[in-house]
């Protein structure tokens, strides 16, 4: 594998990991001062941190995958910018997806 792919593999590895030990860490420290919060608070706390890391994961995984398919980060993050602009879709979608695309924009500087 040439080293360019090597490297960009080697980004998104080790973004992952810490992204993933930031959403664990994220994760528990809800429970910090957890006696002065009602229940609502700490569920939705919870559920929302859980959905970021979620997309986090799930977004560096996709473009992972794009890269051990032999192409570039750069080739991910067109791909994902073709999906938020297409306007046959949904609203939620569209939204969702654009979503994404902010959050890989912002991993984007991270990796390169």
């Amino acid at each position: 594998m040439e080293e360019k792919k090597l490297e960009d593999l080697q980004s998104i590895i080790d973004i992952l990991k810490d992204k993933s030990y930031e959403s664990y860490r994220n994760l528990e420290s809800i429970n910090t001062g957890s006696f002065h919060k009602d229940k609502d608070e700490i569920v939705n706390s919870v559920c929302n941190q859980a959905r970021k890391a979620r997309r986090i994961n799930s977004t560096l995984h996709d473009c992972l995958d794009w890269v051990l398919q032999g192409k570039t980060i750069q080739d991910f993050y067109k791909h994902k910018l073709t999906n938020a602009t297409r306007t046959n879709q949904c609203e939620q979608d569209r939204v969702e997806i654009m979503q994404e695309l902010e959050m890989f924009t912002d991993l984007i500087v991270e990796l390169e």
